[in-house]
C-alpha cells in the first residue's frame, strides 16, 4: 500500500507558520540519497509439461541511502515497499525483483539484506553494488513533540538526463505530534503531506538526520501520518556498517 494524499502545514507553506528547512550541507547530501525502487513479481505457472513465469504483482517506492562501504551500498526502505507478503507466507514458485533507480536513472538489482514486518515498524534494509557517495546518519536523538521536521518523497526523475537538471524530488514538512496506537505496537505521527509512493520516505530533522521511516497513514485523521518509532528505528540499524 501507498501513501495517498494528506494536508498539513508543510502542504502550504506561504499560508502557516512553518519554518522551512534549511538548506545545509545535510539536507542537500539528503536530499541527493534519495532513490526510488520497483518491484515486480512473477510467479511460475504450468500447463502439463509448459512453465512460464506470469506477472502478478508491480509496484514502488521511496528509498534513501543510508551507508556505503566501497563495495556496496545499502538503502533504508518500509518492509511493504520490499515485500508484497511476508516471507513465510511466500509462495515457493514466486520470483521478487527488486530495482533501485538513482538519481542518474542508473539502476541496479537489490537484495534484502534485513526486514521487519510488524506493522508498526515496517522496516526493510536492501544492498546494492553501485556504489554512491551520498548518504544519510541516523539522528543520536529521538525527535521532539511540536518541533518540525521534513522528508524528500517518491523521486520524479523526468529531468535526470538532462544536463544541469536535478530529478523533480518532492519535498515536505511538519510537525511531529508523539505517539499513537498502531495494530501490534506504537507508532510515531507526524502532521506531514504525502502522495502515492511516498512510502519508505526517510523522515529528518531539520539539521538532516533520519529518525524515521514514513509507512502509513492514521486513518483516524488524514492529516496524520505514522512512521517506524525511533528507537525501533536505532535497534533495526544498529549492525549496519
Amino acid at each position: 500500500m501507498f501513501l495517498f494524499l494528506t494536508l498539513s502545514c508543510a502542504s502550504f507553506p506561504l499560508n502557516n507558520g512553518c519554518a522551512l528547512p534549511p538548506e545545509s550541507l545535510e539536507n542537500q547530501n539528503a536530499r541527493n540519497a534519495v532513490v526510488r525502487i520497483n518491484v515486480t513479481e512473477r510467479l511460475k505457472m504450468c500447463i502439463g509439461d509448459h512453465c512460464q513465469k506470469m506477472l502478478t504483482n508491480k509496484w514502488g517506492g521511496t528509498g534513501t541511502v543510508i551507508s556505503n562501504n566501497g563495495n556496496y551500498t545499502k538503502i533504508l526502505t518500509a518492509a511493504h515497499v520490499c515485500l508484497s507478503v511476508m516471507e513465510e507466507q511466500q509462495p515457493p514458485d514466486l520470483d521478487r525483483e527488486i530495482v533501485v533507480i538513482f538519481q542518474n536513472e542508473k539502476e541496479e538489482q537489490a537484495t534484502v539484506v534485513k526486514v521487519d514486518v510488524r506493522r508498526h515498524i515496517d522496516l526493510c534494509l536492501l544492498q546494492t553494488k553501485r556504489v554512491v557517495s551520498t548518504y544519510i546518519k541516523l539522528s543520536p536523538t529521538p525527535p521532539r513533540i511540536r518541533a518540525n521536521y521534513h522528508y524528500f518523497g517518491f523521486p520524479g526523475l523526468v529531468y535526470a538526463h538532462v544536463e544541469n537538471q536535478k530529478p523533480m524530488i518532492p519535498h515536505y514538512w511538519g510537525e511531529f505530534f508523539g505517539y499513537d496506537e498502531f495494530r501490534s505496537g506504537m507508532v510515531a505521527t507526524y502532521g506531514i503531506y504525502a502522495k502515492k509512493g511516498a512510502s519508505g520516505s526517510a523522515i529528518l530533522n531539520y539539521d538532516g538526520y533520519l529518525v524515521g521511516v514514513l509507512h502509513s497513514l492514521n486513518i483516524r485523521n488524514d492529516k496524520m501520518l505514522y512512521a517506524s518509532p525511533y528507537d525501533a528505528l536505532k535497534d533495526f540499524l544498529k549492525d549496519v556498517r
